[in-house]
């Protein structure tokens, strides 16, 4: 009997100490708003080599705009997903194929983004005021192409969309704000601000 009874509570204690450590190590819902602004994006390049534009870096594109929400932590890995937006004007004449004649119409083009991405928090202070991070993120971008007199021609399709960010800095408790450096969808710099829910 006291076997028995000592089994149970080994069996009680060790199920109660892996929940909370489960639970201590891992959190699920939501997590984080952030709000993101950012420029010189891989977007511009794909409109310089998609369509005939002037200026490669932000003459016909606007900044990139994304609103993420975290939904996942484990330890020092966060999960979330990206909704993002940017816009093209192309104020040179584009021309349609479609057309032998060669005939010219000016064209705005959106991208729309969707990216789940993965963040690793490799700095946290124990206020958590402070955090370093780096994050990957890889989806889908739709692009949609709008002609001004040339309806017939106006397209929507995807093309595969991607971020890194190779460093990121929040400072802030449950609100705060950020900046960081990366590559891809969300531009070279970004910054934003941050809420923890």
């Amino acid at each position: 009997m006291k076997k028995l009874v000592a089994l149970v509570f080994i069996i009680t204690l060790g199920t109660g100490m892996s929940y909370a450590q489960s639970s201590y190590e891992s959190e699920m819902g939501f997590l984080r708003l952030e709000a993101t602004a950012g420029l010189y994006t891989t977007k511009d390049i794909y409109t310089d080599i998609q369509y005939p534009t002037s200026d490669i870096w932000g003459r016909n594109v606007t900044g990139t705009y994304f609103l993420g929400l975290s939904f996942f932590r484990y330890k020092k890995l966060e999960v979330a997903i990206s909704i993002g937006y940017q816009k093209a004007y192309i104020s040179n004449p584009v021309f349609t194929n479609s057309n032998p004649n060669g005939v010219y119409d000016n064209l705005d083009v959106s991208y729309i983004s969707f990216i789940p991405n993965a963040r690793l928090n490799w700095v946290t202070s124990g206020d958590k005021r402070f955090e370093m991070y780096s994050a990957f993120g890889l989806g889908l971008t739709n692009v949609r192409e709008d002609y001004a007199t040339q309806n017939q021609q106006d397209a929507s399709f995807f093309i595969p969309a991607f971020d890194i960010t190779g460093l990121g800095l929040r400072l802030g408790d449950k609100f705060g704000g950020f900046m960081e450096v990366g590559f891809g969808s969300k531009g070279l710099m970004r910054a934003g601000l941050s809420l923890r829910l």
